[in-house]
């Protein structure tokens, strides 16, 4: 048994078709059973398909598949779900739906750093939680102000922690894709974590 997972972002019509062109693509050049899962990532509430179907002169298909919409998640006891997973993924489920469905920036960054703690709250490896920050970072993009303000409250997190190692500024990403001014503005940090580690 093969299994086909499509991971989609926005609305689209054509996608139950699409499913089912992938399904029988799979199935015919590996010649077994395929199982097709669709997660939906996207903000509309509405979108929800489950199947594909067409037919003509008395000949038919149709084809359904499962759905996860990641938006149901953000009700609360299916938030807390997550909250109280134990699966990595579960982290980064709950940073892509904040990001999708946060509108305010300063609110962002608050889930941010919450998504950010709980990696060190978890008792994370440092590779997992180096891997784990620079998706969450991606998903959640901060305006370059709050991006500041963010590390700043997270250095000082570290340091209140008083952690073993630098977990995540360590990784050269962290500091490379810094402006000239955030660099400015986090050099007593940095400098300080640097000549800690």
């Amino acid at each position: 048994m093969l299994v086909h997972t499509e991971v989609q972002g926005a609305a689209q019509t054509e996608f139950a078709k699409r499913m089912f062109q992938y399904n029988y693509r799979i199935r015919d050049r590996y010649d077994r059973s395929v199982v097709s899962l669709a997660v939906l990532s996207d903000t509309n509430r509405q979108f929800r398909p489950s199947s594909y179907e067409d037919g003509r002169w008395g000949c038919r298909i149709l084809f359904e598949f499962p759905t996860v919409k990641l938006l149901d998640y953000t009700e609360p006891e299916r938030w807390a779900e997550l909250e109280a997973s134990d699966n990595v993924f579960a982290l980064v489920i709950m940073a892509q739906i904040r990001a999708k469905v946060t509108d305010d920036a300063e609110t962002l960054k608050g889930w941010k750093f919450r998504l950010i703690r709980m990696l060190y709250e978890r008792g994370y490896e440092r590779p997992l939680i180096l891997q784990l920050f620079r998706l969450i970072d991606w998903m959640i993009r901060l305006p370059e102000g709050l991006e500041v303000d963010f590390r700043q409250e997270l250095y000082a997190y570290e340091e209140q922690q008083r952690m073993p190692y630098n977990h995540i500024w360590s990784a050269p990403r962290c500091k490379s894709h810094l402006t000239v001014q955030q660099k400015e503005t986090l050099r007593p940090y940095i400098r300080r974590r640097d000549e800690v580690a």
